[in-house]
């Protein structure tokens, strides 16, 4: 959880209260069924990233939605963020999914998303809100 709490402190999020319960029973299950990849250095946890499956109420087609994406600050200039990245590429390639990867969280939308151009995701839109 302080990991997500680091996420939480940079991001949009913090208008949220946080239920801790039912963070832990999200991350566990997305860690149970195989959704999140972790970087760790020297036995301490400095990324994630997490992805699940979703559909449409349309379509029976489904796609892999990425959840969210943190590094520690101080590892920031690392490579770590890439790799997750382009792990979790691989992984919707290996599943016959397209990846959707929402930016959302306040970060360097610019600097990110050019960075997700460079790994070959198509920009599709933006993520507007209100009470934000």
């Amino acid at each position: 959880m302080a990991l997500f709490h680091r996420f939480r402190e940079e991001s949009i999020f913090t208008i949220f209260t946080v239920n801790e319960e039912k963070a832990l029973v999200y991350f566990r299950d997305l860690v149970s069924r195989g959704r999140v990849l972790v970087a760790e250095e020297g036995g301490v946890l400095v990324g994630a990233i997490a992805a699940d499956v979703h559909t449409y109420p349309f379509t029976d087609d489904v796609i892999l939605q990425q959840q969210f994406v943190y590094v520690m600050p101080e590892w920031r200039q690392s490579r770590i963020g890439i790799t997750l990245i382009r792990h979790l590429i691989d992984l919707a390639k290996r599943a016959h999914m397209p990846l959707f990867f929402g930016v959302s969280t306040g970060t360097d939308v610019d600097r990110l998303g050019a960075l997700l151009q460079r790994l070959g995701l198509k920009c599709i839109g933006g993520m507007y809100a209100t009470g934000v």
